[in-house]
């Protein structure tokens, strides 16, 4: 019997827009000749997705410096970090093979995305022929961009009261999305049907009482 799956978040990168991440870091070329490439390769992905027959397609996060980091860095190295912000975050990922993956740290408040994932859903709606999903950072990831030891009280004010971001209990979210720097963001989920959004008061707010395993 057939099991049905589909793609969730990344695709491998072609070795040119590898290339070119690493370029930005080094100063070689622009921000705007790395969205060059980028747009190119989610064209490329968005297109071979639609070859196989899926019913939502994704562009594999050509775009993103990673799942955990594209709303506050252009690159992985740190390049076009958002403000208030520091490099020597809490690892979050550390694998056999001796590569990691590293938070920033927030220095001070207030804090703002850089870049919303609503901007690839746009971006992406122009390419694909068929429904498009995104994968979207959780709130819990968010957290960890805090200092391991004590915060003052005045960033955690600040702080709270300028997140903005869509979240969702899980990666993939194919219902209807409201991603806005103004608003409250709210984002549902495919699989539980649960609608989630933090405001500008940081209050974690569901369309139903989450159960132990969506929390």
């Amino acid at each position: 019997m057939p099991i049905p799956t589909e793609l969730v978040g990344s695709l491998p990168r072609p070795e040119k827009l590898q290339n070119a991440y690493e370029d930005l870091d080094q100063g070689k070329i622009t921000f705007e000749d790395l969205q060059k490439l980028q747009d190119e390769a989610a064209k490329d992905s968005i297109e071979r997705l639609e070859q196989t027959g899926e019913t939502y397609v994704t562009d594999g996060e050509q775009r993103e410096s990673s799942f955990a980091t594209y709303p506050i860095t252009d690159t992985l190295a740190g390049t076009g970090l958002a403000d208030n912000l520091a490099g020597d975050g809490q690892f979050f990922a550390i694998f056999d093979d001796g590569h990691h993956r590293q938070l920033p740290r927030l220095t001070g408040g207030p804090f703002k995305y850089k870049t919303f994932a609503s901007e690839f859903v746009e971006k992406n709606k122009e390419l694909a022929s068929k429904p498009v999903k995104q994968a979207v950072i959780s709130p819990s990831m968010m957290m960890l961009l805090y200092p391991l030891e004590d915060v003052p009280r005045p960033i955690r004010l600040s702080t709270a009261e300028t997140v903005e971001v869509a979240i969702s209990s899980s990666s993939a979210i194919s219902g209807p999305v409201n991603c806005t720097r103004r608003n409250a963001a709210i984002a549902w989920t495919r699989s539980s049907g649960v609608a989630f959004g933090i405001s500008r008061g940081a209050e974690l707010r569901s369309s139903r009482p989450a159960s132990p395993s969506a929390r």
